[in-house]
């Protein structure tokens, strides 16, 4: 598809921005990422001063745009916890302006073979076997990408502690356990707190 600079249709334009996703990850991966209403459009106004807009909002795009933004979002729906999100950039020729980092797609997934996590009730048994302290309440296993490690971990959380808080919820310290989602090893203990909020 060629685009130029132009006023554009919002459909061209998210058509290309699908092509190069496609491009980069391929058909099969690419059906598990959504367009998100945060993708925008920068633009210069008359007086210089730059404004942006959200590209879902309207129909076409304004002559001036300097360059698009979109935002997808990544899910796996088989296992909760594996999703992640990108920016996709073009400048104004339509082209990308900035590398794309896939790195929260497993590897499992990209060589299209089964899933190589370990059992949420496996890392269950690490937990429990490895929490410092006593406490009241051991929370089920949360898988989640990390950005600092590179991979997915578990986390699993050990209330300590209890009090209410003003706005009628609980407060509360607690031992939180990060196991790598492959290996089983554990990575990190720590302390935090955590509150819930009753609505």
């Amino acid at each position: 598809m060629t685009l130029v600079a132009s006023s554009q249709q919002t459909k061209q334009v998210i058509e290309r921005s699908d092509s190069i996703l496609k491009s980069l990850v391929g058909e099969r991966l690419s059906g598990y990422f959504s367009l998100s209403q945060g993708s925008y459009y920068t633009f210069n106004k008359r007086n210089g001063s730059i404004r942006t807009g959200g590209i879902l909002n309207r129909k076409k795009l304004p002559r001036a745009f300097t360059a698009l933004n979109f935002l997808y979002h990544f899910n796996y729906p088989a296992i909760k916890g594996v999703r992640g999100g990108i920016w996709l950039k073009l400048n104004k020729n339509f082209t990308l302006s900035e590398t794309v980092n896939f790195d929260f797609i497993p590897d499992f997934l990209i060589e299209d073979t089964a899933s190589n996590f370990i059992s949420a009730d496996s890392v269950l048994i690490v937990a429990k076997a490895s929490f410092k302290e006593k406490g009241f309440e051991i929370t089920t296993p949360e898988l989640s990408y990390h950005k600092q490690f590179k991979k997915y971990m578990y986390a699993v959380y050990n209330k300590l502690t209890k009090f209410f808080n003003t706005a009628g919820g609980d407060n509360g310290e607690m031992e939180i356990i990060e196991i790598d989602a492959i290996t089983g090893k554990i990575e990190r203990i720590y302390k935090g707190y955590y509150r819930l909020m009753i609505r």
